[in-house]
């Protein structure tokens, strides 16, 4: 199955229409804020736009992990330990914009920004090719959840 690619990138869906739609929203609020970073929007409005995103990266990734999981994906350890990662540069974007930063540039953004699309375009595309693998082993298409991890 085909999904459609998150916006403005190229090679990062991944195979699974939900999740490609996540990855976009997440770019999405992260663009956001940086065009609001950009214009200079109130403190109020940055602040917002990050909760939106620390909150949305959380769940996307609690949701990644428990396909993981059902689907028994042998390198979850090791995109659990990336998304952590994420989060923890998230939240420490949000901690720097709440104490008022000087320096939360572009620049800071666009490294995010970067981690994040390499994330979805290795990390996360392996994981869509397992869910492929699994899809097609049954020889109907239909993802089959395993019960012995």
């Amino acid at each position: 199955m085909t999904t459609p690619e998150p916006k403005g990138e190229a090679g990062l869906a991944i195979g699974s229409a939900e999740v490609d739609r996540e990855h976009t929203l997440q770019l999405d609020l992260l663009d956001r804020f940086a065009t609001q970073l950009g214009t200079g929007a109130d403190r109020e409005a940055l602040a917002a736009t990050l909760d939106q995103l620390v909150d949305f990266t959380k769940m996307h990734f609690a949701s990644e992990e428990a396909l993981m999981r059902l689907y028994g994906y042998e390198r979850f350890a090791a995109h659990v330990a990336q998304h952590e990662e994420t989060v923890e540069r998230i939240d420490a974007l949000r901690d720097a914009c709440e104490a008022g930063a000087e320096d939360l540039t572009a620049e800071t953004l666009a490294h995010l920004r970067h981690w994040l699309v390499e994330h979805i375009r290795y990390a996360d595309r392996a994981f869509g090719r397992f869910l492929v693998g699994v899809r097609d082993a049954g020889g109907d298409g239909v993802l089959r959840p395993r019960f012995d991890t």
